[in-house]
């Protein structure tokens, strides 16, 4: 079943990028450019999805580092938050 949803998932994927693709079609042209400085951190943020996206049960690694130590107040803010 998890290859499925998987696999599912993928399809949805690839269905939407045919459509964006489609849909950008015969639109005007771009009057003005983002610069790459300002275009910069969501593409970082974007490969950090795909990497998440692609090896999500990957151990070790930097998405599996606790860089926050557990202590009472981190503690009581996830709480809070949650």
């Amino acid at each position: 079943m998890k290859i499925f949803y998987g696999s599912l998932i993928g399809l949805l994927w690839i269905a939407w990028f045919i459509y964006w693709r489609v849909a950008a079609r015969n639109v005007k042209a771009v009057r003005r450019q983002e610069t790459r400085r300002s275009r910069a951190p969501h593409i970082v943020a974007l490969l950090a999805a795909v990497a998440m996206l692609v090896y999500p049960d990957k151990p070790g690694g930097w998405m599996f580092v606790q860089f926050i130590s557990r202590t009472f107040v981190t503690i009581g803010s996830e709480l809070a938050c949650s």
